[in-house]
């Protein structure tokens, strides 16, 4: 009887860890593509190593991803073919060096949103560069598309 009433307080705490780990990390509130761009780092940065990725990974690195966004991430990018399952881990299968971010922004199904939704700080090497490339695109974006639909469809 103490076994089973271990086994049940263990798994109550596993599960009150699970659900609070997802909810820290929902409240981050990070557009799904940053967290894209965070994987593919860390998948790049292990292939330099020469090993798989799996999600506990990226929960070592700090990213306390849910399993159910994880899968469907893993889903978009092995669909892109960006990385291979082989076995419980993955792998990088595609030398990001022939994937432009463009196609990532194009292809994949999670807007960006707007630059205001971009945290202003983010501990990643490649985030200021990324963001400052957000807020001119949105500049251009305005400029090209700022004009009414009336003005767009009376041209003739």
């Amino acid at each position: 009887m103490d076994y089973l009433s271990w086994v049940i307080v263990l798994f109550g705490a596993e599960l009150v860890s699970g659900l609070s780990s997802s909810m820290a990390w929902r409240q981050q509130q990070l557009p799904r593509l940053l967290v894209v761009l965070l994987l593919l780092r860390l998948f790049y940065q292990r292939q330099q190593a020469g090993l798989p990725v799996q999600l506990h990974h990226a929960h070592e690195a700090g990213w306390l991803i849910p399993s159910d966004e994880w899968s469907q991430i893993m889903g978009f990018l092995e669909q892109e073919r960006l990385v291979s399952r082989t076995g419980q881990a993955w792998v990088l299968s595609r030398d990001l060096g022939s994937y432009s971010l463009d196609q990532l922004l194009v292809r994949n199904p999670w807007p960006l949103g707007e630059p205001e939704q971009l945290p202003a700080q983010f501990a990643e090497p490649w985030y200021p560069a990324f963001r400052a490339a957000v807020l001119q695109w949105q500049q251009a974006r305005q400029q090209l598309f700022g004009q009414s639909l009336a003005h767009w469809l009376a041209m003739a």
